[in-house]
């Protein structure tokens, strides 16, 4: 896969577990614009994905700063990256995938899901981990307080990956299991006590 890595960044941990992925806006339609403000606060994205190019700003190998300080995780990204903390933070085990969008425009053209189907298949191809919808997190699943949006980014990118609505189903189906699952060691907690 080509990748433009014209913008490396130095804003990383060494060494990363990708067995996720996390979607993000840039919240601005330029990539030199998103890359000067990361730097401005020692962020950074993996990839940030624009006009059908994915630029690498960090290698998957490494943690780029994308998941920010963890805060309010949903129920789905507590079953999944467990407290959020120390080797269970998000930054640590995924890959920061954003489009560089403006606020507030809630579809990402073609050109751009395309790219990252590439992407992440490239990516999965490299770790060996299957993304699918039990991985693929948006950036509020984990902030709370992040652009809802890009919700709307990641159904996007699901139809695009599955393409196939029986394939769609199964993956409720293991969302839904995964809740189930938690809600019966959350009681199990609770009967200890």
């Amino acid at each position: 896969m080509q990748l433009n890595k014209q913008y490396a960044s130095t804003n990383y941990w060494s060494g990363n577990k990708p067995r996720s992925i996390i979607l993000h806006t840039t919240g601005g339609n330029s990539v030199i614009g998103a890359v000067e403000t990361l730097e401005a606060r020692k962020l950074s994205y993996n990839y940030i994905i624009k006009n059908g190019t994915v630029h690498e700003l960090v290698s998957y190998k490494k943690s780029a700063y994308h998941a920010g300080v963890v805060s309010g995780m949903n129920m789905r990204s507590q079953v999944f990256f467990g407290t959020g903390k120390g080797e269970e933070n998000p930054n640590r085990n995924s890959v920061g995938i954003a489009f560089a969008q403006s606020f507030g425009v809630k579809e990402i053209p073609d050109e751009d899901i395309d790219a990252c189907i590439l992407l992440i298949k490239h990516l999965g191809q490299q770790t060996g981990v299957r993304y699918n919808a039990d991985n693929i997190f948006y950036h509020r699943e984990v902030t709370s307080y992040k652009p809802l949006e890009v919700k709307g980014y990641r159904e996007q990118v699901l139809d695009a990956l599955v393409g196939d609505k029986d394939d769609k189903d199964a993956g409720e189906i293991s969302r839904l299991l995964l809740l189930i699952r938690y809600l019966q060691l959350k009681l199990q907690l609770l009967q200890l006590r």
